[in-house]
């Protein structure tokens, strides 16, 4: 078998995953869905807010943790964001197929928790470091 006939393969098989994942086609379709909604519906104005909303910032997530979290997982800021969504899509699907529903749902739910944590540590370590220097500064 040749190179080129084991890339078509393995390439189809990866979009046949892909096609047949419930979770990663329903997580590009909930994405998209949201990116579409908050563009179109009342100009830039609920866009805004939406995305304000959903930032994982310190102030959000001391707020309202759970709903910064959930909606943080589906609301993409600019166009770019979304070119990570194919990436995502087939990851999901080759997941789904490898380990089944529920394994895939555990470890995005954790997955997320962690990265959303990990960055809103960085962010208090920097925000008390520049405290720090500016109450030193002084």
């Amino acid at each position: 078998m040749s190179a080129s006939t084991r890339f078509r393969s393995g390439t189809e098989r990866l979009l046949r995953d892909a096609l047949t994942s419930d979770i990663a086609l329903g997580y590009a379709a909930v994405v998209l869905g949201v990116f579409v909604f908050i563009r179109v519906y009342d100009g830039g104005a609920l866009r805004d807010s939406v995305i304000a909303a959903a930032s994982t910032n310190l102030d959000n997530l001391q707020a309202d943790t759970f709903t910064v979290l959930l909606c943080s997982a589906f609301v993409v800021e600019k166009a770019t964001g979304l070119l990570l969504l194919p990436v995502l899509v087939i990851a999901f699907a080759v997941a789904q197929h490898r380990l089944g529903r529920l394994p895939l749902l555990v470890t995005i739910t954790v997955g997320h928790l962690l990265a959303t944590l990990f960055v809103a540590r960085c962010w208090f370590t920097a925000s008390l470091r520049a405290s720090c220097r500016s109450r030193s500064s002084t």
